[in-house]
Order: structure tokens, then C-alpha cells, then sequence
């Protein structure tokens, strides 16, 4: 396991000559994600019960509480989960443009980027109380993370940034059309239940 705070500083102040200087496999990389997981849930847990204590009621903190720990406990299994299938989609699509990695490497170097992930959600949640500036800090590190991502697939496979950068194109298409496609299949259904209930 990686000491987080000194990984933080080292991939935002230098990632591309710290990714080249780690090696690790899939127990490492299992290891990285489920202590980000963990961080991440935590955190979600706490910007729940700061958003109910901003309601200005007891409820509101018990139903942080309630949401927090809830929310937290589904948010660090499904961050875990869906850690190794992105990395394994990550493989396929590096595989397929000429990369020589293992899966157990892929996954490595990405799981030291995917320690960047309960950094960036106290960051963000911090950043949601300030309009308009936060958001565009929000997605001014969003950005640069996303960077530090493409990195992480140019190290593990070997790759010319431009190829490693198509990895990461490739992918954020696909998530795209599987959300259009969950968001029309959605709306799909909400207007057939209305026109059954109509009838």
C-alpha cells in the first residue's frame, strides 16, 4: 500500500516521473483501490452530515448521518467494483491498439491514479460551496487528473502520449454513449408508464 499523502504530492507535483519510478501488481493494485475506497467513503460520509447540518435542523443532521453512512458504505463497493472493471476495459482498448502490458500492470499504475479519487472528493465537495469559481476549479482538476490518467496508460503500456491519449478518448466516448443510453432507456420507460397509466 502506498502512503497516500506522499503519493498525492509526488503525482500532482511530478506524475509522469513518479509513475515511471513505481512497479506493482494486482495485489498492489487491489490494495491502492480498496484504501481509496475506503478514504472516499469516509468522505462521503462527512460531506453528508456537513450538508444536513447546513439544513439547520437535528433532522437534518440525522438524516446526514443516515444518508452519510449509507451512501458512504455503497460508494466505497461500488468505486471498488467498478476500479477493476475500468481497468480491465482500459486493457482491452490498450490491448487493441498495441499495448504490452499485463492486466495486472494496467491495473497498478491506474490504481495509483484511483488514489487521487477521495483527494479530489473533499476538494470538490470544499469547492461546491463557492459558486461559479468552484466550479471551474472543480473541472480545472478534474482536467489535470484526467492528464495524470493518460499518463498512468502511456507508462503502463509502453505508449506515445498521443496513443495513450486515444485510450482515454476511446473510453470517455464509451462511457458517454452507455449514460445517454441508461438516460434514454430511463425516459423511455417513464413515458411508457405514463402513457399506461393514461390509458
Amino acid at each position: 500500500m502506498e502512503n497516500f499523502i506522499g503519493l498525492w504530492q509526488k503525482l500532482i507535483m511530478a506524475p509522469e516521473a513518479t509513475l515511471k519510478g513505481k512497479k506493482g501488481g494486482l495485489s498492489e493494485a487491489a490494495m491502492n483501490a480498496a484504501v481509496a475506497c475506503v478514504l472516499t467513503g469516509i468522505i462521503v460520509v462527512i460531506l453528508a452530515i456537513v450538508g444536513g447540518a447546513m439544513a439547520g435542523s437535528a433532522g437534518g443532521i440525522a438524516i446526514g448521518i443516515g444518508v452519510g453512512v449509507v451512501g458512504g458504505i455503497m460508494a466505497a463497493i461500488m468505486y471498488f467494483i467498478m476500479f477493476f472493471i475500468g481497468a480491465a476495459v482500459v486493457f482491452v482498448i490498450a490491448k487493441l491498439l498495441g499495448g504490452k502490458n499485463s492486466y495486472e500492470s494496467n491495473a497498478y499504475y491506474l490504481s495509483l491514479v484511483f488514489t487521487l479519487m477521495p483527494l479530489m472528493m473533499l476538494v470538490n465537495g470544499i469547492l461546491a460551496f463557492i459558486p461559479i469559481l468552484g466550479a471551474l476549479v472543480g473541472l480545472v482538476i478534474l482536467l489535470y487528473v484526467l492528464y495524470i490518467y493518460v499518463l498512468a496508460v502511456k507508462v503502463a503500456n509502453a505508449f506515445t502520449l498521443a496513443r495513450a491519449a486515444a485510450v482515454v478518448v476511446i473510453i470517455v466516448v464509451l462511457v458517454g454513449l452507455v449514460a445517454f443510453a441508461i438516460a434514454a432507456a430511463s425516459v423511455l420507460a417513464m413515458l411508457g408508464l405514463a402513457a399506461a397509466a393514461g390509458a
